[in-house]
């Protein structure tokens, strides 16, 4: 939450910040921040363990999407820092910033894929039968995973 709010910072301390792409990064570093938070809130509250999904999956995808959208903030940084020379300090630093916060996004990916890999899938399929005189009843239960630890 804290890089992204700082990568909003340094592209919006650029004056001119929407005719070079700014829009773009600080589009990505607020919706980036306003879903982490939700997402805290979930796992502070312990929400997201009564929701029913494939939370892991569903993460692990949030995580894919967001390294893909600060790759492309780094590059429009990177690109109209370069172009434009003088007085991009911010988006020198916007630059740097989404290096980082890609850095961590891509271990947090791979931290997640791992464990969304060791747990075989995204949910678990309980069977149960019981027979009762003449009669034989099969109950099959879905049960979606939602347990992350941090």
């Amino acid at each position: 939450m804290v890089l992204s709010l700082i990568i909003f910072i340094c592209v919006t301390s650029h004056p001119y910040y929407s005719l070079i792409g700014g829009g773009w990064v600080q589009f990505v570093s607020i919706s980036c921040l306003i879903t982490v938070l939700i997402l805290w809130i979930f796992f502070m509250l312990r929400i997201i363990y009564k929701l029913p999904g494939p939370w892991m999956l569903i993460i692990l995808i949030y995580y894919v999407v967001y390294c893909v959208f600060y790759l492309i903030s780094f590059l429009v940084c990177a690109i109209q820092a370069g172009k434009y020379g003088s007085g991009t300090g911010g988006l020198i630093a916007g630059a740097v910033f989404c290096v980082i916060i890609l850095v961590v996004l891509g271990a947090d990916t791979f931290f997640q894929f791992r464990k969304w890999q060791d747990s075989g899938s995204s949910f678990s399929t309980r069977s149960t039968t019981s027979s009762g005189g003449a009669a034989t009843t099969t109950t099959t239960h879905t049960t979606y995973e939602t347990r992350t630890q941090y």
